[in-house]
């Protein structure tokens, strides 16, 4: 079995304005259930070891341990709605979300397959579903030279790009 198919790759969180409390919440869930994590003291530990600066300071406050059993006071489930009124108005708005999926390009060393999937994830996560923007976005994103092969080779649509990408 591929190992990156059996793995959810996790994300910290600062509780800086940038930041998606929404997605992290998000990825910490599937997180938890490909590793099978069900008890509230496994999520909470998993949790805290993932939050920084504010958002750290913000869990500690809401959640202290009991100083007797060394276990968390409050459920995982209150401790997550807890958080989520203090860091979801902070969170990125979606127009924000809309603009950062318009300027995604492809990294250095991205495939354009990965590219295609960070685009899928991005649009995803600002609530875009017209799939002829994700389209267009994968189209002008691409590296120039990518773009140029395409356009040179006669792409027209979407389907030409994805292939002709993928073949440079």
């Amino acid at each position: 079995m591929n190992y990156e198919y059996n793995t959810k790759r996790l994300v910290n969180f600062t509780g800086q304005d940038d930041e998606d409390f929404e997605y992290f919440h998000e990825t910490m869930t599937d997180y938890f259930d490909v590793k099978k994590i069900i008890t509230d003291k496994q999520k909470l530990a998993t949790m805290k070891t993932l939050l920084a600066g504010k958002a750290k300071a913000d869990f500690e406050e809401i959640n202290p341990r009991n100083p007797d059993t060394e276990l968390f006071t409050v459920s995982y489930h209150e401790t997550i709605k807890l958080l989520k009124e203090k860091h979801e108005e902070d969170s990125i708005n979606p127009q924000s979300k809309w603009l950062q999926f318009m300027e995604i390009t492809q990294g250095p060393d991205e495939s354009p397959k990965a590219f295609e999937a960070k685009l899928i994830e991005a649009a995803r996560r600002a609530g875009i579903k017209d799939k002829n923007q994700l389209e267009i976005r994968f189209m002008t994103g691409l590296h120039q030279e990518i773009r140029d092969h395409c356009r040179a080779s006669g792409a027209r649509t979407f389907e030409d790009y994805r292939r002709m990408a993928q073949g440079f």
